[in-house]
C-alpha cells in the first residue's frame, strides 16, 4: 500500500463484525440465535473501493498505524468527519 502524503479523510464507520458463540470447544444443546455485533469506528480512510475500505487509527506524513480493512458488505454507515 502506498503511503498518502496528505492527511487522509477522517471518517466514522458503523459496521457489522463477525462473532463467535460460546467460549469453549463444546456447547450445550441450546438454541443459537443470530445477534448482530455492531461496531462503531473512527479512523483515517486509506483506501476505498468496491471491495471495502482500509482504515488506520493514527497517521502522519511519514507513517501510519497498522491498517485494517472492512469488507463493503459489512459496512452499514460511513460519514466523513471534518477536522
Amino acid at each position: 500500500m502506498e503511503e498518502p502524503k496528505t492527511r487522509p479523510q477522517a471518517v466514522f464507520v458503523e459496521w457489522e463484525d463477525a462473532a463467535s458463540h460460546g467460549d469453549g470447544p463444546w456447547q450445550e444443546n441450546e438454541e443459537i440465535k443470530y445477534e448482530p455485533e455492531i461496531i462503531q469506528q473512527v479512523g483515517f480512510l486509506l483506501a476505498d473501493n468496491e471491495g471495502g475500505i482500509v482504515l488506520t487509527a493514527g497517521w502522519n506524513p511519514n507513517q501510519f498505524f497498522p491498517p485494517f480493512q472492512i469488507p463493503r458488505g459489512m459496512i452499514k454507515k460511513i460519514k466523513k468527519i471534518k477536522i
